[in-house]
């Protein structure tokens, strides 16, 4: 049997799509264009998948469930029921096989009158003995009690189950009993069965999935609006039969996926906790609002009275959609902060440590963007004082590493990345000045680097109570979905705020915020901070960052530019708290001595040395010899010199030689 190649593979079907076209008839696309198609992989009524073509390779993503994306070997790896790392070289010889013959039957999963999963390793049949969507009065009478409409039902792809086939050709049949109901939902490569009567209960065929949930096809949904993450399958159904988008995780007690939360903000959807008013949800929706930061509505404590405990129970006793309308959502740390909540204790699933090196694998590597001073996937902070120069040294950076290049000779380990500069600093005038020749030409910015403000006035909620900071992070989340971001700069933090940074707990909770969104989204964040006045003589410490003990606290790394005393044509960058993942290389043994310096149309930095913070931050020259000095630079450029020779021959800025040639001539 021949060796097969990933390569002879993406060869054999032009970078996967004749696979592709094996299971989706009539697909007939041209490279680089997006198509909605049905996912062939399961029971998907509404189109949900896009195909597109990157780097002449074909990919695909299910948007409506978000665990369906990837290459076409992942596709196979999802069609044959395989594992793709360790299965891999059976899925070569299953793909070469299928692609022999281009007229292969494709793949159906959408019969009305059978669900069949026997390409996964755990196989099964679910039967129904009538047509699709022909529920018994018995079934549509469980359902309506909830108010969940037949619509509703058929539109989420409920199937009424009579018997089901599982452990493959040699498995059993199994046979619904005359006095139960038994409704299937759906899934990758499996299927969750659910009993309501004569006894709830619900089991899984298959596979049962990490990451999962049911719902609302968030990518067909209007933007802008609420979507509800609530405790189970008959919850949801009751919602969206009432107006509502709505969607459940696999259990009560799972995390949210981060795929999941990276769709709301693609949609620009505001997730809402609707969990069961029991201990088991109460403190389910209470970890879940304090981790990912999303509002959580709790049901009226007149349910429990009634009897009921979720939002199901809640339209079954009598209670309307106006009634959930005027119930407010709030965010767990406001209940925490105004002490209407007693914080209670929540437990979280703990991780082995080889478990912890396993999730280690699955997360980008760090790398160093600006040397020690910067590292990928973490929050730095960069703090100097006022007009000393921060917002240019953080536009160089963005610049640099939109670019992939290196800035001051500093190392920078990443290719290219998409940058956001929040500039809420200099209006479009002063930008375009700084960043123009004398004559107006503009400087090139990479189409990677993006820069704006943020129009405070738009960030407005029909809720007051959800603060100014919440609804600022929320449209950094939305930029950076929306353009793929890898970094954001934000100057300064200041701005992040309607009160001053240097409030302890205001900064605390900034911090937090921005903290968390790196975590979630993956990106790199660099805030600017200013620093008090401080002594000329003292040297820049952590204690010298406005609001240090709460804003370092949250920060991976933080360093300082200051300015010299003998010239104020020189700055210098300094380490204050080095990074975890690096080593104070840049101490005050060490600084990196830099000038500030215009080259035509770019306001940017010049490398100089590296020296010792001591010798810049003494005033060592008197008028005499300055005027010495002023001498020796005249008859230097007499001699020919340039002006960058003079101020390297001298240890003199050239902004200062620049000035006393140029008083030499009047």
């Amino acid at each position: 049997m021949a060796f097969i190649t990933k390569e002879n593979i993406l060869d054999k079907s032009q970078g996967g799509l004749l696979f592709f076209k094996l299971f989706i008839p009539g697909l007939d696309l041209k490279k680089g264009t997006h198509f909605r198609l049905k996912n062939p992989l399961y029971h998907d009524k509404n189109p949900s998948m896009a195909l597109y073509c990157k780097d002449d390779r074909w990919f695909f993503h299910d948007y409506g469930a978000v665990e369906y994306k990837g290459d076409v070997f992942k596709f196979a790896s999802f069609y044959y029921g395989l594992d793709l790392q360790s299965d891999f070289r059976q899925i070569l010889q299953l793909m070469d096989e299928d692609l022999e013959n281009l007229e292969i039957k494709p793949l159906d999963l959408n019969s009305e009158i059978i669900y069949n999963n026997n390409n996964n390793l755990k196989s099964f049949e679910l039967i129904c003995t009538r047509s699709y969507g022909d529920f018994t009065s018995e079934e549509l009478s469980f359902f309506n009690q909830y108010g969940i409409t037949k619509a509703t039902i058929e539109a989420q792809n409920v199937l009424a189950i009579d018997k089901y086939l599982t452990g493959g050709e040699r498995g059993r049949f199994i046979t619904r009993p005359a006095n139960s109901i038994w409704f299937g939902y759906i899934g990758k490569d499996h299927a969750k069965i659910y009993c309501p009567s004569p006894e709830k209960r619900f089991w899984y065929l298959g596979t049962k999935p990490k990451n999962h949930y049911f719902g609302s096809q968030l990518d067909y949904c209007g933007t802008g609006t609420n979507v509800f993450i609530t405790g189970g399958e008959k919850d949801v159904l009751s919602l969206i039969s009432n107006g509502y988008l709505a969607i459940c995780l696999n259990s009560e007690t799972a995390d949210i996926p981060e795929e999941l939360l990276k769709s709301f903000y693609r949609f620009r959807l505001t997730p809402i906790l609707l969990y069961d008013i029991d201990d088991t949800g109460t403190t389910a929706a209470q970890k879940l609002s304090s981790k990912h930061d999303i509002k959580m509505l709790k049901l009226p404590e007149e349910l429990k009275n009634r009897g009921g405990k979720d939002v199901a129970d809640f339209f079954k006793f009598g209670f309307t959609a106006t009634d959930l309308d005027n119930i407010e959502p709030v965010f767990y740390e406001e209940l925490i902060s105004e002490n209407k909540l007693e914080k209670t204790s929540i437990n979280a699933a703990l991780r082995t440590a080889q478990q912890r090196l396993e999730d280690a694998k699955n997360l980008p590597e760090i790398k160093m963007l600006l040397d020690v001073f910067m590292h990928s996937g973490e929050l730095a902070i960069l703090f100097g004082d006022t007009g000393i120069g921060k917002s240019v040294l953080a536009v160089c950076i963005a610049d640099a590493l939109s670019k992939g290049e290196s800035l001051l000779g500093l190392q920078n380990q990443c290719i290219p990345q998409k940058v956001i500069y929040y500039d809420f600093e200099l209006s479009d005038k002063q930008f375009e000045k700084r960043y123009s020749d004398d004559c107006g030409n503009p400087y090139q910015f990479s189409e990677n680097f993006y820069t704006d403000s943020i129009d405070f006035s738009e960030l407005t909620s029909p809720n007051r109570k959800i603060k100014f900071e919440h609804l600022l992070i929320d449209r950094f989340k939305k930029n950076i979905i929306d353009i793929g971001a890898n970094i954001i700069i934000i100057d300064n933090i200041t701005f992040l705020s309607t009160q001053t940074s240097q409030d302890g707990q205001v900064a605390m909770e900034i911090m937090k915020l921005l903290k968390q969104m790196k975590e979630d989204l993956q990106v790199t964040v660099l805030v600017l901070a200013h620093t008090p006045k401080r002594p000329p003589s003292e040297g820049i410490m952590i204690n010298h960052l406005a609001g240090s003990k709460h804003l370092s606290n949250f920060a991976d790394s933080v360093f300082a530019i200051g300015s010299s005393k003998n010239d104020k044509g020189f700055r210098y960058m300094k380490q204050v708290k080095p990074s975890r993942s690096g080593e104070l290389k840049y101490d005050d043994s060490n600084v990196l001595k830099c000038e500030l310096i215009k080259e035509s149309d770019f306001l940017t930095f010049d490398f100089i040395e590296f020296c010792d913070e001591k010798s810049l931050l003494s005033v060592s020259q008197d008028a005499e010899s300055e005027e010495e000095l002023r001498s020796e630079a005249i008859t230097l450029r007499d001699s020919g010199l340039t002006i960058r020779d003079i101020g390297l021959k001298l240890g003199i800025s050239k902004s200062k030689i620049g000035r006393w040639l140029q008083e030499a001539k009047q």
